[in-house]
């Protein structure tokens, strides 16, 4: 049988890389290799060997390690021939067009085997309900001046602290994710981390204006929001009052304006358009992102102010790739990275003989100009993180790269689509990444159009600088965002390169299916039997197609959120069993 367990060379998304492998090495403890392991069978497994994840799964219940060599799935003394590492190394699992392991991956998962599959150890929590969640916010608001009160908001990891397979460890990913994504999303010079205002840091609090962010972008989230409940009608008078309470003192707000929602939620969809492109301001085309950032290439191109390298194979790219930095005019020390794209079979792709597009009137090279199919734009924010923006060839902005340029092997986004924002964040891992120049060295012209590709085509040694400079820069913003949340406890000396990239593993755990016990976090449930009991006597609840809950089985997650119609199935969920109140925001924009 064909082997699959291969080694993906770079991260996933559209990056502007040659060659890089960025994975989290292997666990020096006990806790480190039992956390790494189990979450690797979770993350590429789990979406069919989870809790009933689907009927072709089989008895394997990943989520379950303990059981694994009752069963036969491993062998700790001989990993090597334990039935789960053979289906991997085979190439039968995970199934072809789902993401694949890296061999690195394989090794920590060979040694999780070895070590007899354990399952990463979590202190008890007591459950938190909907009314302590409140009355933490309540208690914020009233310790807040009047003057602030408006511009509050709140991100909860309530439904996670709740449910009993995510780890405290996972915890600290899912707050560093969503630390990550609002400083990814601000254009303001100050880096700005979410304030934890309970004990257990379940609930953290933001100020819109320290981001930049208005009211109206508020709501724009709000209306994208498929999980809003208020809760001033529900039976539990202390939660109704409560929630009343906390109605008066923020009266200054909007009218109906929810203040808190899933910070799980925030960082998948905030991170990609339409919420990416608006609240990061992104502009239609590059023309207009240049001059914001205050990059003029043409002219850059015609007075050797620009940097440049070519390169057969990237991380992402199906065919060649050219990137050029060229450094910001208005912000001190900013940078702005340019990819040109090729499908496979553009005929004017060849770099070494076309290195000095793309085309433009005053460009005296035009005859050996190349033509690009599109592009991935990479920019410093005053705050030192990085934004995104793809565009076509015409330098339009686009949502998505096209499949046949650039790929997603990991499917950060839920698909191999290449998303703007979410899929170039885990991309970038660390930064700008390294990559080898093949065109100065292998260039096929002559005269003036060769001097001009040394000119603008540098040694490796001052590309290599101009690289690491911008990723130095990145990686120290990137650890006063992280670093707070990761850094901690038995990690505090941890380097942050050993700790997997938040956001995507954020992403990756989000699009699971929903099972009985998810659905009973999300909606507050103590006992994920009461939501089964629950459906079991409700027929109108089965007929909202949730009963396969009930029955132990999952359902998908965009189905769960989805909002084809006034609310999500989330929301009358929660309705019907009088758990909340839908909070609905009719997009006007939307045909």
């Amino acid at each position: 049988m064909r082997l699959r367990l291969v080694l993906f060379v770079g991260m996933v998304g559209l990056c502007l890389c040659s060659a890089r492998a960025d994975e989290p090495k292997v666990g020096s403890g006990d806790a480190d290799l039992a956390r790494q392991g189990f979450a690797l069978v979770v993350n590429y497994c789990g979406k069919c060997h989870g809790k009933g994840a689907s009927e072709g799964g089989g008895d394997l219940d990943v989520t379950e390690p303990a059981k694994f060599a009752d069963s036969g799935y491993i062998d700790a003394e001989n990993p090597e021939e334990s039935y789960l590492w053979q289906r991997i190394a085979s190439g039968e699992m995970p199934p072809e067009g789902e993401p694949q392991l890296t061999v690195h991956e394989g090794e920590i998962l060979k040694q999780w085997i070895a070590a007899g599959a354990p399952k990463p150890e979590r202190k008890g929590r007591a459950f938190k309900s909907v009314l302590a969640v409140h009355r933490a916010i309540l208690a914020d608001l009233q310790a807040a001046s009047v003057r602030d009160r408006s511009h509050l908001v709140y991100f909860t990891l309530v439904h996670l602290y709740n449910h009993p397979d995510v780890s405290d460890f996972d915890l600290r990913l899912y707050r560093a994710a969503l630390s990550k994504a609002i400083n990814s999303l601000s254009w303001e010079p100050d880096l700005v981390i979410p304030q934890p205002i309970d004990p257990e840091a379940t609930i953290l609090r933001v100020d819109l204006r320290k981001l930049g962010w208005n009211h109206d972008d508020w709501t724009a989230i709000l209306t994208a929001y498929p999980y809003g409940l208020t809760y001033g009608d529900v039976r539990d008078e202390n939660l109704a009052e409560t929630a009343h309470k906390i109605s008066q003192i923020s009266s200054t707000r909007p009218n109906g304006e929810l203040m808190a929602i899933r910070a799980d939620w925030f960082v998948v969809n905030a991170t990609r358009p339409p919420l990416y492109h608006r609240l990061l301001d992104i502009p239609k085309n590059d023309e207009e992102l240049e001059r914001t950032l205050g990059v003029r290439p043409e002219q850059n191109f015609l007075n050797d102010r620009l940097h440049r390298a070519g390169f057969a194979e990237s991380g992402v790219s199906t065919a060649n790739r050219l990137v050029e930095r060229h450094d910001s005019e208005i912000f001190p020390n900013g940078y702005y990275w340019k990819s040109y794209d090729f499908r496979e079979d553009n005929a004017g792709s060849n770099l070494f003989q076309k290195p000095l597009g793309p085309e433009f009137s005053h460009n005296p090279h035009n005859e050996f100009a190349f033509e690009h199919d599109g592009g991935e734009l990479i920019f410093s924010l005053p705050n030192g993180m990085q934004g995104y923006m793809l565009v076509g060839a015409d330098g339009k902005r686009i949502d998505a790269g096209p499949i046949e340029v650039v790929q997603d092997s990991k499917r950060t986004s839920g698909s191999p689509v290449v998303v703007n924002g979410i899929s170039c964040m885990h991309c970038h891992s660390r930064g700008m990444i390294p990559f080898r120049d093949a065109v100065r060295e292998g260039v096929a012209l002559f005269g003036d159009a060769r001097r001009k590709v040394f000119d603008i085509y540098p040694v490796q040694e001052e590309m290599d600088k101009l690289v690491k400079h911008d990723s130095d820069a990145f990686a120290d913003a990137l650890k006063q965002v992280i670093g707070p949340f990761l850094q901690v406890e038995e990690d505090k000396s941890k380097d942050l390169e050993l700790f997997p990239e938040p956001i995507g593993a954020v992403a990756r755990a989000y699009h699971r299916n929903v099972g009985v016990l998810e659905a009973a976090c999300e909606l507050g449930f103590g006992d994920p039997e009461q939501l089964k009991t629950a459906i079991l006597h409700n027929g109108e609840l089965r007929r909202r197609a949730v009963a396969p809950l009930a029955a132990g089985r999952t359902i998908d997650r965009a189905f769960w959120e989805s909002k084809e119609g006034v609310m999500s199935p989330m929301q009358e969920v929660a309705r019907l069993l009088d758990f909340g109140t839908p909070h609905v925001i009719l997009n006007l924009d939307e045909p």
